[in-house]
């Protein structure tokens, strides 16, 4: 489906979606290669969307957006595309069956607002989710994160979950349903904790593919069940 990529609309300017029709696309193939900010409410649903290597999702404040079993990648970009950041104030649902791909981060946490992510596939991306200088109120559950064959920089994923200086919870206590863990498959690092993080760990299945399963310096980890 991606190598046939035959965009229907195409974004090569900075734009907000407040300045668009609607609030949310659905079935729709979009070629980005600028920076969409998202500053109103405003959703993805059953989309493909290809990402040259200056396109990337800005939410701000006021900015809420929603996405569905949306596919996220670019194709043949020797650098990759930035990704999904979210920034002060900014929500996101990110649920049911999205996949992410190819992307420096996928999704970059910088809000303490509301954000959710379930349920979703990040894959071949250097870092899946980042989170740095923030307290996060985050839901991250019953999401995979693999690297079914090198990344843009010829190498497997660096992490699939990243924190610097920021609080964060993995997982939720009920996640001993199959369905609600976190998998993490193939990456450098699964779990990647840098210095002054507190990060709570609930379930998680960590496979031995991953050169390490998790990692933390200088930093607070609670595992509140049993995680790997």
């Amino acid at each position: 489906l991606q190598g046939e990529f035959v965009p229907q609309f195409q974004i090569t300017q900075p734009t907000s979606t407040n300045t668009w029709l609607g609030q949310g696309w659905t079935n729709n193939r979009i070629f980005i290669n600028a920076t969409v900010t998202v500053n109103n409410s405003f959703s993805f649903t059953n989309c493909d969307l290809n990402f040259g290597p200056l396109g990337r999702i800005l939410v701000v404040t006021n900015g809420h957006l929603t996405s569905t079993n949306t596919d996220y990648f670019s194709c043949g970009s020797v650098t990759g595309w930035p990704g999904i950041r979210v920034d002060g104030g900014g929500m996101l649902s990110f649920t049911d069956g999205n996949r992410v791909q190819d992307a420096q981060i996928a999704i970059d946490i910088a809000s303490s607002s509301p954000i959710i992510i379930t349920g979703n596939t990040f894959d071949r991306n250097d870092v899946g989710i980042n989170a740095f200088l923030v307290q996060a109120n985050a839901f991250i559950v019953g999401n995979t994160f693999d690297c079914t064959s090198n990344t843009y920089t010829g190498q497997r994923s660096a992490a699939g979950v990243r924190t610097k200086k920021a609080v964060i919870t993995l997982g939720t206590a009920a996640a001993n349903d199959v369905n609600m863990k976190n998998i993490f498959r193939n990456q450098v690092r699964a779990i990647d904790i840098l210095p002054a993080s507190t990060v709570s760990i609930y379930y998680v299945d960590i496979s031995c593919s991953s050169e390490v399963g998790l990692y933390a310096e200088g930093s607070n980890v609670f595992f509140n069940a049993i995680p790997f």
